[in-house]
């Protein structure tokens, strides 16, 4: 009855209060005593997802409007009588004040996903407003040299990181990791290497998007193919782990690879240190002619399905060299007495391995 009694008073008193004078309250309001105030990370949440909000095809001003208002409840007597409360009431209050629904909902998800299972946000703005707010704490801390240790994690960042890989993947948003640490990063003053310390948060991240592909029965080695190619998108690396799945069902895929393998093993014994230039005119052997042709024809269409994104079809371009390889090693000696031979020879089989390995080193799949 008192609880009930208590609830209703603050309610009262926090319902008569202006959004206004709310968010003022927040600059008050300590986050972390090296990192300044709620209102302080406020601002630089907001201005994150500003920056973010064109990659998750989220409105602007909703944006804005969500991130401020979504810390609305901290200063309020209901959410410090009733902590349970927090990012509900924020939700409330907006309603309350007349903001659009698409807002409200948006600020009623503010902290999502909270824990492993937790459902994601539905709407773009919900999304960007939770990722930016998931990123900032992650670069924060970490620019206070605070990285968790062991099971130590007292800041929450490895439940972060992983709302943070949830959001990019459930949600399907194709950005740059990369790219969005550093704005993450440009809202601090550390003495620390701010290029060290974008790396340390996207190897960290990284380690969370691991478990996550091990979590959906992603194969170890396809984790592995990945986790070194160009691509620092977490969704468009997860396209990549899941095309490399179906890849490997394909009964083809064993032959390329063991290819790729031979192909490896040779460039080992490359005596070449220069940047070597292939010319298609020096083929002397049959045998590199058409492996040379067929691997132009493979590499043009190959190009269009990375340059869209289709992955699994690039792939399978990559079976069409099975062929032409196996005739190339069996009638040809890649180390001929003749050096400009030699080099061709090594300069042709660099190029094949370097478009087979586009999404990882192809040769440590379990074909």
């Amino acid at each position: 009855m008192f609880d009930a009694e208590h609830f209703f008073d603050g309610y009262k008193e926090d319902s008569q209060t202006s959004i206004q004078s709310r968010v003022s309250a927040l600059k008050s309001t300590t986050y972390h005593n090296k990192l300044g105030s709620v209102y302080d990370k406020a601002i630089r949440v907001k201005k994150c997802a500003e920056n973010f909000c064109a990659d998750f095809g989220a409105s602007e001003k909703m944006i804005s409007e969500t991130v401020v208002l979504s810390y609305n409840d901290l200063p309020s007597r209901t959410v410090n009588e009733f902590p349970s409360l927090q990012g509900k009431m924020s939700a409330h209050f907006a309603k309350l004040h007349n903001f659009q629904e698409r807002t409200v909902e948006a600020i009623s998800t503010f902290y999502h996903p909270r824990f492993h299972d937790d459902h994601l946000p539905q709407s773009p703005e919900g999304l960007c407003a939770a990722y930016a707010e998931k990123l900032d704490t992650v670069a924060g801390i970490f620019t206070l040299g605070k990285k968790p240790t062991g099971d130590k994690d007292p800041f929450g960042l490895r439940r972060a990181s992983g709302g943070i890989v949830r959001i990019l993947i459930e949600g399907e948003i194709d950005t740059s990791l990369s790219e969005n640490i550093t704005i993450a990063l440009s809202n601090f003053e550390t003495n620390l290497d701010q290029n060290q310390t974008r790396k340390l948060i996207m190897q960290f991240i990284f380690e969370r998007f691991k478990s996550y592909l091990l979590e959906k029965n992603i194969d170890i080695c396809i984790v592995k193919c990945i986790q070194k190619n160009s691509s620092d998108s977490i969704f468009d690396k997860f396209r990549q782990a899941l095309a490399l799945q179906e890849f490997l069902k394909l009964d083809d895929s064993n032959h390329i690879i063991n290819g790729q393998k031979r192909i490896k093993n040779i460039l080992k014994k490359n005596p070449f240190k220069e940047n070597l230039h292939f010319n298609a005119e020096l083929c002397s052997e049959n045998a590199e002619k058409i492996l040379s042709e067929n691997f132009y024809e493979t590499q043009r269409v190959g190009e269009v399905y990375l340059e869209n994104k289709k992955y699994l079809e690039y792939l399978c371009t990559l079976t069409k060299l099975t062929q032409s390889i196996e005739q190339f090693f069996l009638e040809v000696m890649v180390f001929d007495k003749d050096e400009e031979t030699t080099r061709n020879r090594i300069s042709l089989l660099c190029r094949i391995n370097e478009h087979l390995c586009i999404l990882g080193d192809i040769s440590e799949l379990n074909g």
